[in-house]
């Protein structure tokens, strides 16, 4: 191999050449192929030295060619978001922004139950006993228990979403959280339609029964 000085001139080369045991010369070893040695000294080449074949550092163990670095997300700590479902912990931002649910709010009982929450399928559940118990608007009880259980009913579909979330594991993450969400909100409100519709019908019957009917004969009947 030739050497150089510090000027960049070669030095005379007075290694012996390389032989095998007969006594016949051997070709001389160079560089690899594609990759020239620049003289000690010397100029760099024209755009920089060119990388040995393979150069680079592979990508972390079980990721593809080109998939790392990783593609960025909307996380603002840049990491994957974990599935808290049914852990009672934290819950994601999107449903938090959620304000409202449906299923909640029409069916307390049945979504409940769907969600694992028998706590609050049991307070719904004995909520409309007492409602059916005391009957309509006519009674002053059946008033007040009609109005628990709407307060009941509107707490269900305000919290509805941060409560299925903590109580309910989605295997799917949120994508499956908002499916699962939207069939009962199919449900919600077909129910809330009809009960506005039977609410209505009942008032207009109660107030064309509860006018009074002057008796047939003319005059009233003398208590003497």
């Amino acid at each position: 191999m030739p050497q150089y000085d510090l000027a960049g001139n070669p030095l005379p080369d007075d290694t012996p050449p390389r032989t095998d045991l007969a006594g016949n010369p051997l070709p001389q070893s160079g560089p690899p192929p594609g990759y020239s040695q620049q003289p000690y000294g010397g100029p760099p080449p024209a755009g920089g030295y060119a990388p040995p074949p393979g150069y680079g550092a592979p990508p972390p163990y079980g990721q593809q060619p080109g998939a790392w670095p990783p593609p960025p997300t909307n996380n603002p700590y840049g990491q994957l978001q974990q599935n808290t479902s049914g852990m009672n912990s934290t819950v994601p931002p999107e449903i938090a922004a959620m304000k409202w649910n449906w299923g909640a709010f029409s069916l307390p009982f049945l979504w409940s139950l769907n969600h694992k929450m028998r706590g609050y399928a049991a307070i719904a559940f004995v909520l409309a006993m007492i409602d059916r118990a005391t009957g309509t608007f006519d009674t002053p009880m059946g008033i007040a228990s009609s109005l628990v259980f709407l307060a009941f009913s509107i707490y269900m579909g305000v919290k509805g979403n941060e409560l299925a979330w903590r109580n309910r594991r989605f295997d799917g993450g949120v994508t499956q959280f908002i499916s699962t969400q939207r069939a009962w909100m199919g449900w919600g409100i077909a129910i809330f339609i009809l009960g506005v519709i039977a609410f209505g019908f009942v008032t207009f019957f109660l107030g064309a029964s509860g006018g009074t009917q002057a008796p047939s004969g003319g005059s009233q009947p003398s208590p003497f």
